[in-house]
């Protein structure tokens, strides 16, 4: 049994991880709705010298659909202040039935 703790902050890369692990058996994700922020981006320079950063991929999970704007939602919703507590108590509970 896997516990992956996720938070509103959880972003960009670290997102497609937790999609990924989403569609684990015996994964559980638990804390609070990712931040939504997966848009792949480029620099770009412009002729002031500065660069801009513009958005030229967008991600899209089979099991989540898109992740941009919207997140990925915990299998356990609580505060990130509670999520390690509850993690630890269901793997105690997953312990105890032999899991």
């Amino acid at each position: 049994v896997v516990f992956v703790l996720i938070d509103s902050v959880s972003a960009s890369a670290t997102e497609m991880a937790i999609d990924a692990l989403s569609t684990v058996k015996n994964v559980t994700l638990i804390g609070e709705k990712t931040s939504g922020e997966v848009l792949s981006q480029s620099p770009f320079d412009t002729s002031e010298g500065f660069q801009a950063f513009i958005p030229v991929g967008d991600y899209y999970s089979f099991s989540n659909g898109r992740i941009e704007g919207i997140g990925i939602k915990p299998d356990v919703e609580v505060k990130k202040s509670d999520a390690l507590k509850i993690a630890k108590k269901l793997a105690r509970k997953a312990i105890a039935v032999g899991k």
